[in-house]
């Protein structure tokens, strides 16, 4: 019995000194290592100022291109759009802009994800690594009590989501393997054909998004100008005019663009569409 005692103590104490280790192995990748996803790039930026930053999930990602802002109106910024970003997101990226960066302009999508007040499912991973640090577990801590268990139990948040923060992850960070976003400063073009050609609709609740709200008052602090746009989508029928109701300095292009041949799918255009809507972004913004 006493044998069995001290066998179980000290498999204990190798199992709790693993979950340790690999706590402090993948918490400093993600916070030393070469950037694999934008929250980490934002965190190991490295300027001191930039004229601005886009923010938003898949529909900036791919349609605001940088390169080519930079290239007509000097104008140095970055596209730090990630897929999924919810409401939710767009304030963590926002308060991390501001926390690491010194910028004039911040450029955020909305569209019909505008009245989601929970985080997405795919767009939290980038944050995971982070829920030690007060200023995000704050952010979290109401949200679901899981995140309680991602913060308290030394490496659980990535045996729990290893697929997507996992070993391959780290490793490649360590090794310094970038992802292909910085070859346009944060911008990825899309191709592909448009299918389907049935009406996009979507139609919003008329209310406040309080992280809307939170994005204005930190962005008013530090004086900070913040815009809000909703980029193309082909054929929509909806309401998204009540966010100009709620949001200053909002733009909504969603008819602006409308040839099928420019879309990839009826939320995303293609890289020739992106392109067009991002010379019309450089004469909204840049030339006035």
């Amino acid at each position: 019995m006493k044998r069995f005692i001290i066998y179980v103590t000290i498999l204990i104490v190798m199992v709790v000194s693993l979950q340790y280790l690999g706590e402090y192995t993948y918490t400093y990748a993600y916070n030393h290592g070469s950037p694999r996803n934008k929250v980490m790039w934002v965190r190991d930026i490295g300027t001191d100022s930039l004229d601005y930053v886009v923010i938003g999930n898949s529909r900036s990602y791919y349609h605001i291109n940088p390169v080519l802002i930079e290239r007509e109106t000097g104008k140095k910024g970055l596209n730090l759009a990630y897929v999924n970003s919810y409401p939710f997101e767009l304030k963590l990226m926002t308060l991390e802009v501001l926390k690491n960066i010194k910028v004039r302009k911040i450029f955020i999508q909305v569209d019909y994800t505008y009245n989601m007040e929970i985080p997405d499912k795919m767009a939290q991973f980038p944050w995971i690594p982070y829920l030690k640090e007060k200023s995000i577990y704050s952010q979290y801590e109401n949200q679901d009590s899981q995140y309680k268990f991602f913060r308290w139990i030394p490496f659980y948040r990535y045996q729990y989501y290893e697929s997507e923060l996992g070993f391959r992850n780290v490793v490649l960070s360590m090794l310094g393997k970038k992802p292909n976003f910085y070859e346009n400063q944060g911008f990825k073009p899309i191709h592909g054909e448009l299918q389907k050609l049935d009406v996009f609709e979507h139609y919003l609740i008329e209310k406040e998004n309080i992280f809307f709200a939170d994005i204005l008052d930190a962005c008013s602090n530090l004086n900070t100008e913040v815009y809000f746009f909703t980029a193309p989508i082909f054929q929509f029928k909806g309401n998204l005019d009540i966010m100009e109701r709620w949001l200053p300095n909002y733009n909504n292009y969603t008819e602006l663009i409308q040839e099928r041949s420019l879309f990839s799918d009826p939320v995303h255009l293609k890289e020739e569409g992106a392109n067009l809507f991002t010379h019309q972004f450089i004469e909204d913004y840049f030339t006035k």
